[in-house]
């Protein structure tokens, strides 16, 4: 996977600190580090989705305690090729467990590249990837009803070096009768899953509604351009933590700071005014169509020299609906790149669907960021909801910038 990054503006005012080279090297500076390390080390072509996925997987791992030596971090990531490659494909075993009961002491790694700290700074560089793989995992775990003790009729092995305890994840002896089964992880890579156990991938997407299956059909007409469930549906976000987590990560930000510079600051600045001075808010002015909005984005985006994708670009006697439309097109182009949200939905009839997607938070986001002089409960507390959701995004986009700058 080639090393992608932010498009990152410059502030108003103020020259770069970075070039753009130096710039797009920053992104993910750790775990690229460690992935052409681990490459070097090993002698392996392990893609870095891969790589990046197995230590998530490795990390959440540690997080339910188990105790697995340091010095088989390495072994880990690099046996699960050797997993991949088995002629059983119909094992039930999901690959931690096949690990623990298969690895042997000829197969340790004589160098080490993987430890507790390398984990830690892949999480503070990936927090979202990593806090979403562990939700998923276990909730992957109490669907198939599995705890996270020691099973009482196993004896727990001994690892001859490290004198260290892999636990096993004991199962109901009830689900095998009913099922005619073992349950298992099924979407943490086991044989038959996908060959990178990353998130975006088909297998580690998992569905947590049963109508949830055509994603198409998630927009609809029942509920209005703003609403936050209808949001969180098309992304695929449960709660409104996992919510703010997608929200926070860097490329979002990066395009929320150009609208909020361009639109959002200016318009809040002015309501504000008029809210301190005791004046009606006058309502948000009446943009163009969804339809024309959404299908010129569609455009932008098929056509690599469009201004609305274009960096950097001139923003001189721009209308609102044009910053509209560069929101739009920067969103979803930025969540096309390797590593991110959309990264597998690169197909041209995939275009129209996330333009929608990116409609639905442009409507959220200038939701968010009005003031209302209403003074029905029903409007404040919905107010209340937005302000607070303000705060947050204020709060990371002010982290973002310092970080950035």
């Amino acid at each position: 996977m080639a090393l992608e990054s932010l498009e990152i503006p410059c502030p108003r005012g103020r020259p770069p600190l970075l070039s753009r080279n130096e710039i797009l090297s920053l992104d993910n500076r750790i775990v690229h580090q460690l992935h052409r390390q681990f490459q070097s080390d090993y002698k392996c072509d392990m893609s870095f989705n891969e790589f990046k996925g197995l230590c998530a997987y490795l990390w959440a791992l540690l997080q339910w305690e188990y105790q697995i030596p340091a010095s088989d971090f390495d072994s880990f990531v690099f046996e699960y090729a050797r997993f991949k490659n088995l002629q059983d494909r119909n094992i039930s075993l999901s690959y931690h467990q096949w690990f623990s009961e298969w690895k042997t002491e000829s197969q340790n790694l004589t160098r080490s590249v993987l430890n507790e700290m390398a984990l830690e700074s892949m999480r503070d560089e990936l927090p979202y990837t990593f806090e979403l793989t562990s939700e998923r995992l276990r909730i992957i775990a109490q669907k198939n009803n599995l705890t996270n003790q020691k099973s009482p009729e196993a004896h727990p092995r001994l690892d001859n070096q490290h004198r260290k305890v892999w636990r096993k994840m004991s199962y109901d002896s009830s689900l095998v009768e009913s099922q005619g089964r073992r349950p298992e992880f099924t979407q943490i890579p086991i044989a038959s899953s996908v060959d990178n156990p990353t998130l975006g991938s088909q297998g580690w997407n998992i569905s947590f509604s049963q109508d949830n299956n055509n994603n198409d059909e998630m927009h609809s007409s029942e509920r209005p351009w703003h609403s936050e469930k209808e949001l969180r549906d098309c992304l695929g976000v449960r709660s409104r933590q996992e919510f703010l987590m997608w929200l926070k990560q860097h490329w979002v930000l990066d395009v929320y700071d150009e609208y909020c510079v361009s639109e959002l600051d200016i318009r809040r600045r002015d309501e504000e005014m008029l809210f301190r001075e005791g004046q009606s808010v006058p309502p948000a002015r009446k943009r163009l169509s969804s339809t024309f909005l959404i299908n010129t984005a569609v455009g932008a985006l098929h056509c690599l020299r469009s201004r609305y994708s274009q960096y950097p670009v001139e923003k001189n006697n721009w209308m609102p609906e044009d910053h509209d439309i560069r929101f739009l097109t920067r969103i979803v182009q930025e969540g096309r790149r390797s590593g991110r949200w959309w990264e597998y939905r690169q197909q041209e009839q995939d275009t129209m669907f996330l333009c929608k997607i990116a409609y639905r938070l442009l409507c959220w986001l200038r939701y968010t960021h009005r003031i209302s002089s209403a003074t029905s409960q029903s409007t404040q507390a919905q107010r209340a909801v937005a302000s607070e959701w303000h705060s947050q995004l204020s709060a990371a986009r002010s982290l973002f910038l310092a970080r950035r700058n």
